[in-house]
């Protein structure tokens, strides 16, 4: 269960308008509050009863008021403070900033950009339920499948790619300038949701072994109808394949 608190009658409690925490850690904080004065009997009830009910108390004993935030709903980071959101502006599908002004400050306080980005409605858009927060599948070359990394932030991608190439890379435009000059080995960053990725990997990988366990099993037969039905076995099973990299390229380690 989580919540957004939407009123704290006198600030005291460390819980600004818009704060969204779990029910479990308001109950929490104010169990430790009660240890101070040792109320066992209110800690037992708090610790005993449905986490609903044990907020709705916590909530009056403290005055606060607070929205219950769905579980389907997408819980992000403002790019620029930090400060937790469930609605706000997103810029190209990464970035997500709470107000136009963390939105100016990502972009150097140049308010024009942000309002021509606005106006544009493409790259920099308001949502009132914000997409989850992309993973990157990043690799260089394409020869080695040990050279592919799968990470869910820009920090680890930049991180990882910096160890790889011995050099620093630290936005878009590096990898770019960077590609230019290593034209044989580039870095190819594949921005993608999470939420099939295994699904999709787990069905790209069943059918490159399923290649590999046929292609094994025709070498051990004499050319025949068998092991004309196990190459054609074979060959849907690589088609196969090859469409779901197709859809999904951050599927792809260097297996075909």
């Amino acid at each position: 269960m989580k919540i957004k608190i939407t009123f704290d009658s006198d600030g005291a409690y460390g819980y600004p308008k818009g704060t969204i925490i779990t029910g479990k850690e308001l109950v929490n904080d104010y169990i430790d509050c009660l240890n101070e004065v040792e109320d066992a009997d209110t800690i037992n009830f708090l610790k005993h009863s449905e986490i609903e009910k044990s907020v709705d108390f916590v909530a009056q004993m403290w005055g606060l008021s607070y929205d219950v935030i769905p579980d389907d709903t997408v819980i992000r980071k403002c790019t620029v403070c930090d400060k937790t959101i469930t609605s706000g502006y997103v810029f190209d599908g990464t970035d997500c900033f709470c107000s136009k002004e963390c939105a100016t400050s990502f972009f150097d306080d140049d308010e024009g950009c942000v309002e021509i980005l606005l106006d544009e409605g493409e790259r920099l858009i308001w949502n009132d339920s914000l997409p989850t927060a992309p993973h990157y599948k990043v690799g260089i070359g394409a020869d080695n499948p040990n050279n592919f990394f799968y990470c869910d932030t820009k920090e680890k991608l930049f991180e990882w790619i910096n160890r790889k190439v011995f050099q620093t890379v630290k936005d878009w435009y590096d990898i770019e300038a960077y590609n230019t000059q290593h034209k044989f080995a580039p870095i190819e960053v594949i921005l993608f949701n999470p939420k099939d990725y295994y699904d999709h990997r787990r069905q790209y990988v069943s059918n490159v072994r399923k290649c590999e366990d046929i292609v094994q099993r025709a070498l051990c037969i004499a050319r025949s109808p068998k092991r004309d039905s196990l190459l054609k076995e074979f060959s849907r099973a690589y088609n196969d394949a090859d469409s779901i990299w197709d859809m999904y390229p951050e599927v792809w380690q260097g297996e075909i």
